[in-house]
């Protein structure tokens, strides 16, 4: 049969990154898996997202060469997914993929069964075998060996797994409540996973995970421990001087590889903003360091000006690589800095941000320098002249202006939208200003407007199209926004919003106790997929937690207490477990 690659007629730029590929992609949906079942043949799913550097790198090598094209084309139906528009999909071949192989990422790579049930998954593949990790030129022809000659146990191995997982992710009965001592032990893992040298929690890489530092703050306000305040203050330090923010242009990278927080993986994603953002506000209020405030207010810029959208919400974030190479928009060659701001300011400029003539990122294949710096401070900056330093700093940045910028995922997302306007609100109601609670007020005006269906919540909008069923974090960080919105202007109209979005929330996406992702009735997949641990963002069962609990102490409303208290037992056992996997949701 004959077939051709269908995502030239998609939204997400994802998906339209990859239109050209001469592999025959089709979105997801039945007719790929209708075409499956006509064809007998597994499906190959690859998932990722517009700014992921290896996504970038796996299509360069394979996607986009005629020879694994050929073999993947031949022998399976090809599905691509953008896992940010359907997050539902990815947490469930996620979860399959940690459950074979011990860990995850992406890209993610699965095959299926026309059933959509996995039998292989794996990360990034290379095109060929690098060492132990064998290539898509030999893989590919296995499975498809495998298929052909024993497509029975195949099959029947894909569904046991399906439905273990099944189980395992089901709600638990909530016998049990949770303890008070979860917060020390969370605090106490913390403490022991801290690097006291280089600020933040565990060795390479690290990831900025925010809501850490708002457990760190609100444990100190209630304990009055100056050790855990110090902790915070540390690891956003880190942040803020090291190679984790743009020093030039503001806003954050998605994480570092290394344990002194040096060398970022480039990509600055949206959420990673908003909750960045949320924690500087707080640590703000709580020290009243001037260098917090500056922080913030540079990461809330750098949202307006490279992120925002002229109708209302923001943008998911700016791609790690431009030109075909990671990190290239930020990096500098010490001669350029000379050139631009003359040897006396330049020399000066590089003695602050550690710029060397052979560069200061390592290249990991060869482990030799790269002649490229990146921006970090010195230990010594403290004692340099700041404003001559800023200065300098505006004239390269109006230089960097000039080069090829990264890739723009210029999609809008309800949930992570209403994320970044929740740190707009909160800011503005800390620092008295009124510009940024507006600002807030637009995301949620152009939610109403244009991410509202009688239907309810819609997910993703872009080139004019509002469409994708929304997901519990949809609604639950527009509720949460409604509520800080109120909290900044009393007016009521916000909290009646709330109380709404808070009936819709448990009328969606509840079974009476627990919250799942999806929506009752939506696309069967192999399971309702839940997630309550924090990773990158905080959960959404975290922020429907937080909704519910502020709805019960604004309005004291019994409903709002009691659904609290479900969702609480219904994630006790497996936050008793592992407490410090839900800073968040404390």
């Amino acid at each position: 049969m004959t077939r051709k690659n269908l995502l030239g007629l998609e939204k997400s730029p994802y998906l339209l990154s990859h239109a050209q590929n001469p592999v025959h992609w089709q979105p997801w949906g039945e007719a790929a898996f209708a075409l499956a079942r006509a064809e007998q043949k597994p499906v190959f799913l690859s998932i990722g997202y517009f700014t992921c550097h290896w996504c970038h790198v796996m299509e360069r090598e394979s996607f986009e060469d005629v020879e694994v094209a050929k073999i993947l084309n031949e022998h399976f139906i090809c599905v691509k997914v953008d896992r940010e528009e359907r997050p539902d999909i990815d947490q469930i071949y996620m979860r399959i993929c940690q459950s074979l192989t011990g860990s995850g990422g992406w890209p993610l790579t699965a095959v299926l069964t026309p059933e959509k049930e996995a039998f292989f998954t794996a990360t990034y593949i290379p095109r060929e075998n690098k060492g132990e990790r064998i290539g898509l030129l030999e893989l590919l022809p296995r499975i498809a060996e495998l298929w052909e000659n024993r497509r029975d146990y195949v099959i029947s191995s894909a569904k046991n797994l399906a439905a273990g997982l099944a189980q395992a992710y089901a709600p638990k009965p909530s016998a049990s409540s949770i303890p008070p001592s979860v917060f020390t032990e969370a605090l106490e893992t913390l403490s022991e996973t801290f690097d006291p040298e280089n600020g933040g929690f565990g060795s390479a890489p690290k990831f900025p995970s925010p809501h850490q530092l708002s457990f760190l703050l609100l444990m100190w306000e209630k304990r009055g421990d100056e050790r855990i305040l110090r902790a915070a203050r540390a690891t956003a330090e880190a942040w803020l001087g090291k190679g984790l923010r743009d020093q030039l242009g503001g806003g954050f990278h998605r994480y570092c590889v290394d344990k002194n927080w040096k060398t970022p993986h480039f990509e600055k994603m949206l959420y990673d903003q908003a909750g960045i953002s949320l924690a500087l506000t707080g640590l703000y209020l709580a020290t009243k360091v001037p260098r917090f405030r500056e922080a913030l207010l540079e990461t809330l810029n750098y949202a307006e000006r490279a992120l925002s959208s002229p109708i209302g919400g923001f943008y998911c974030g700016e791609d790690a690589d431009s030109e075909g190479e990671e990190g290239l928009f930020y990096l500098w060659e010490k001669g350029e800095i000379i050139k631009i701001l003359g040897y006396e300011d330049g020399e000066y400029f590089c003695r602050a941000y550690g710029v060397t003539d052979g560069g200061n990122p390592i290249d990991e294949a060869t482990k030799a320098p790269t002649g490229k710096n990146i921006l970090s401070h010195s230990p010594d900056f403290a004692s340099l002249d700041g404003p001559r330093l800023k200065e300098m700093a505006q004239k390269l940045f109006a230089e960097r202006e000039k080069r090829h910028r990264p890739g723009l995922d210029d999609k809008i997302l309800t949930g992570w939208s209403a994320f970044m306007a929740i740190a707009f609100a909160r800011a503005g109601q800390a620092l008295g200003d009124e510009r940024l609670v507006d600002r807030a007020k637009a995301t949620l005006e152009f939610i109403e407007k244009t991410m509202t269906r009688e239907a309810g919540l819609l997910r993703r909008h872009r080139d004019g199209e509002a469409a994708v069923e929304g997901f519990l974090e949809d609604y639950a960080f527009t509720a949460l926004l409604c509520l800080a919105l109120r909290s900044a202007t009393l007016e009521k109209r916000f909290l009646e919003k709330a109380e709404a979005l808070g009936d819709e929330i448990w009328e969606r996406f509840s079974d009476g106790e627990a919250l799942f992702d999806s929506q009752k009735g939506g696309e069967a997949l192999l399971f309702r997929p839940r997630e309550f641990t924090d990773g990158a963002m905080v959960s959404p069962n975290a922020v429907a937690m937080e909704v519910f609990a502020r709805l019960n102490l604004v309005t004291g409303e019994k409903k709002w207490e009691s659904r609290a208290r479900s969702l609480s037992a219904s994630v006790a056992e497996t936050l008793r477990s592992h407490p410090h996997a839900f800073t968040g949701f404390m």
